[in-house]
């Protein structure tokens, strides 16, 4: 028996998930988000020189402790010949040309320097890329689908399972950066959040193979996958094939060990300057060439993992992952979905539990024959649909409940934040 489920008594063995958000969504803030995007792309090649968002600050403020601590050995180097009257070099009697493992020093530090910002600057481009690529491959199978069919239920259903995607695509990265800040309700739109796919339980046990296997069972099901024109099959692989190159740029990040190397020996040819050089001018512009040094390692770890810092603040090189998949999520509700939100909620939700996919309200009820194109007179009858508990191996909903608390429970008790931030509805007065 589900736990802390609230039933609709007309709906029979069908229940609704608690967590409404009772606020109701800005007018056009999906257009807001995608111009929000599409100026945060552009501003990426025009970054001013000046300004506090400008290349100037950014370099002041990524070097200025280098540039200090420099300074001060700088200094000390020059105070040490004005009260002994040698330089460093004299004293620790090295010879007046630099010897060959300052020269080695000097060509590892530059050549791990630009190797990893080569490196960085190819992965930044491909996460770009990608990024771009997701949301334009996502958004054209949901004009697509939701297009070519006249059913308000299939309409809702196809925003319902793109919300859900990315609230697996979330947990996913919640779970290899370990960034709890952004909470999951933000990717659950208020209008469906009553809908089964985002319980807590299914949320745990779902991933984004298994939403793989029921969006395109439903597509299948619902006869929105034209067999014969096979633009949705097109559209489908794109979308996938962008979330694949996404999810593993997002996944394989570079090792911080490349970094560490690349810092040691860019400090053991700072530290080596004034220890292998006579003259006095090294250590004055020795702060000036470690802050450019430090600048570019800066800027390389920037680049090779631009998805933000998890403090919620968008760095000058973050892309905007999180507003893409806050665009993605939002719904795109035609007029004459309107009135059908609350009745396709609960008749997905009932099917996806118990496999009743009848409905027998309005023009379009279920089973019946479609009416139009693409499969113009096919069955829609949903007799090959499986229910969630039973893609999980379960027998029953109420068995495949159990087992995820059950799970969810352990997993807590071990110590995993991973249950509490799948419980987005305690956090808004629900218990489940």
């Amino acid at each position: 028996m589900a736990v802390g489920v609230m039933e609709t008594p007309d709906l029979g063995l069908y229940s609704l998930v608690p967590g409404e958000d009772k606020e109701d969504k800005e007018r056009g803030a999906r257009q807001k988000l995608l111009r929000s995007i599409g100026r945060r792309v552009r501003s990426m090649s025009s970054i001013p020189s000046c300004g506090s968002n400008g290349t100037i600050c950014w370099i002041i403020t990524s070097t200025w402790r280098v540039f200090l601590a420099y300074s001060f050995y700088g200094g000390g180097c020059i105070a040490f010949w004005y009260y002994t009257g040698q330089t460093p070099h004299e004293a620790l009697g090295f010879p007046e040309r630099p010897s060959t493992l300052s020269a080695t020093i000097q060509f590892l530090a530059a050549f791990l320097t630009g190797l990893t910002m080569t490196e960085a600057a190819a992965r930044y481009k491909a996460a770009m890329a990608s990024l771009l690529e997701f949301r334009d491959a996502t958004e054209a199978l949901r004009v697509s689908l939701c297009s070519s069919t006249g059913d308000a239920k299939m309409r809702v259903s196809v925003q319902i399972f793109i919300a859900w995607m990315m609230c697996l695509f979330q947990k996913s990265i919640v779970f290899y950066t370990e960034d709890f800040s952004e909470s999951l309700r933000t990717f659950i739109p208020n209008e469906v959040c009553h809908c089964v796919l985002y319980r807590p339980e299914v949320l745990w046990n779902y991933d984004f193979t298994e939403f793989q296997y029921v969006f395109s069972n439903f597509m299948l099901q619902s006869q929105l996958w034209d067999k014969k024109e096979k633009m949705i099959e097109k559209l489908w692989q794109r979308m996938l094939s962008a979330f694949k190159v996404l999810h593993e740029l997002l996944q394989v990040r570079s090792p911080t060990t490349k970094f560490t190397v690349g810092k040691i020996a860019v400090n053991l040819f700072l530290l080596s300057i004034p220890l292998v050089n006579a003259d006095l001018c090294s250590p004055c512009i020795l702060p000036v060439v470690a802050a450019m040094f430090y600048c570019v390692l800066r800027l390389s770890a920037e680049l090779a993992d631009p998805w933000g810092d998890g403090t919620g603040s968008m760095g000058m090189h973050d892309l905007p992952l999180l507003e893409v998949m806050k665009f993605l999520s939002s719904p795109s509700f035609a007029e004459a979905d309107m009135s059908e939100i609350e009745s396709t909620v609960q008749w997905l939700s009932r099917g996806l539990q118990t496999g009743n996919w009848t409905y027998s309200t309005g023009e379009n009820q279920i089973p019946r024959n479609k009416a139009t194109d693409p499969n113009k007179g096919e069955m829609i009858d949903f007799k090959s649909m499986r229910t969630l508990a039973e893609v999980a191996g379960f027998t029953s909903w109420e068995s495949f409940l159990a087992a995820q608390s059950q799970d969810m429970a352990v997993a807590e008790r071990n110590g995993r934040r991973m249950p509490t931030y799948l419980r987005w509805n305690v956090e808004y007065g629900y218990a489940v």
